[in-house]
Formats: structure tokens, C-alpha cells, sequence
């Protein structure tokens, strides 16, 4: 039996790290905040020249960590915002703006 598309929705919330039943105006605000973290990250890395492995090293971070984050793969936590801001030597609303 193939996924209609709620069950489809229903999994790429689930996916998303988001409860089942969260208003698609959230999970959409959600998903504008990674784009612009992904988008962000990618700018700040290139500005400062860094790989993503020397990112990583940098925050004290896997590079897989910087992988899944520039390609929305993964929530990204409180954890990992101070370092990337630490690492930027910027503030994390910046980092999300």
C-alpha cells in the first residue's frame, strides 16, 4: 500500500523533529530558521576560508555535524549554536538571522 499525503506530511514532521499535529505555520517557521542557519553557516565558513572540517575543529564539532546542519539533515541544538557563535565570533541571532 503506497503513503498518501498526510502520511507523507505526517512523517516529514515527524522527520523534522516536530510533534504530529503541529500547525504547518510552525513547522514552516521552523524550516525558515534551518535555511537560514544552513544558508548562514555556508557564508560565514567561506568568509572566514574555512573547510567544513576546520569549522568543526574549531567549534569542537564533528564535520559531520557541520555536513547535516548545512544540509538541514538534523535539529540543530543550544549545544551547537554557542559553539558555531563562538567559533564565528558572532552572536547566535545573527547566526539565525
Amino acid at each position: 500500500m503506497g503513503k498518501n499525503a498526510v502520511d507523507i506530511a505526517s512523517h516529514v514532521t515527524h522527520q523534522d523533529g516536530m510533534e504530529s499535529g503541529t500547525p504547518d505555520v510552525v513547522v514552516e517557521e521552523v524550516l525558515a530558521v534551518r535555511r537560514r542557519l544552513a544558508h548562514n553557516v555556508r557564508e560565514l565558513r567561506g568568509l572566514h576560508g574555512l573547510s567544513q572540517q576546520e569549522l568543526a575543529d574549531n567549534a569542537k564539532l564533528s564535520r559531520s555535524t557541520i555536513v547535516r546542519l548545512e544540509r538541514m539533515d538534523d535539529t540543530v541544538t543550544l549545544d551547537t549554536l554557542v559553539r558555531l557563535s563562538i567559533a564565528f565570533e558572532t552572536s547566535i541571532a545573527l547566526l539565525l538571522a
